[in-house]
């Protein structure tokens, strides 16, 4: 999934499949096509694009660019940042107009699917499971669902594409980046602590965990100062999974 959501789309396959999911756009077929060589065929794109306007009911493909154009232009200090980055503006644009738009509809629903996705976004991309949020942030995991921003995973729970955690995390969180990376620090080290090379009946718990454990940990400077000793024990314990019980079955 990773890979087949980079890679292109003839544009009739495009405004094929744009039609398929927005159903009230089926006849307007200069707008879809408008839509669909603005964000360059990429599925990734044209598919959380299409899912925004379902669930917002946006009239027609003109109305989505022109709402998305005005938010765009409200971020133009990410435009910097982004063009040092190499990311797909348009994609950019994509991401930002369905972050935005939740952040700031304020109801409940809303607000709880953006505090799951910013802590999805710490996570490794694949098999994000239900066991490591509580049961009342995972219930908003239909609306990132509806929004395309997770599809469901092979290996369990959810996946979110890596350019997209890479966008939310990096240019869209601001100052709550400490606080999101903190409770995903905190869940990980709860289920590692599960773990003892001592038990082998626990071995499971490291290879349930350990992606998630070197994906978190690889954004250790946004972690906040007071929980450094969390991240050293989550660490550790991924340290000896991987040293000691991965190496020795050879995966």
């Amino acid at each position: 999934w990773e890979k087949l959501a980079l890679e292109g789309m003839s544009e009739g396959e495009a405004c094929a499949w744009v039609r398929r999911r927005v159903e009230a756009w089926a006849g307007d077929e200069a707008g879809v096509l408008k839509l669909v060589r603005k964000l360059e065929c990429l599925p990734l794109a044209i598919d959380q694009a299409a899912a925004f306007s379902r669930e917002w009911k946006i009239a027609t493909p003109e109305l989505y660019l022109e709402a998305q154009a005005k938010r765009t232009k409200t971020l133009e200090a990410q435009w910097e940042i982004i063009l040092k980055r190499g990311y797909p503006f348009f994609f950019f644009e994509v991401v930002s107009h369905t972050f935005m738009t939740l952040a700031e509809a304020g109801d409940k629903n809303s607000v709880g699917a953006i505090n799951l996705l910013k802590k999805m976004a710490f996570l490794h991309s694949e098999g994000i499971q239900q066991d490591l949020f509580q049961d009342e942030e995972w219930i908003h995991v239909s609306t990132l669902k509806r929004h395309s921003l997770v599809v469901d995973s092979p290996l369990g729970g959810v996946s979110m594409h890596a350019l997209t955690q890479e966008v939310v995390r990096e240019l869209l969180m601001g100052g709550s980046k400490a606080t999101a990376l903190g409770g995903v620090l905190e869940t990980l080290n709860a289920k590692m602590s599960k773990f003892s090379f001592d038990r082998p009946v626990t071995y499971f718990v490291g290879k349930r965990y350990v992606r998630h454990v070197k994906a978190a940990a690889s954004h250790a400077r946004d972690c906040p100062a007071r929980q450094d000793t969390v991240l050293a024990t989550v660490c550790h314990s991924a340290g000896v999974f991987l040293s000691e019980i991965s190496c020795s079955f050879a995966e």
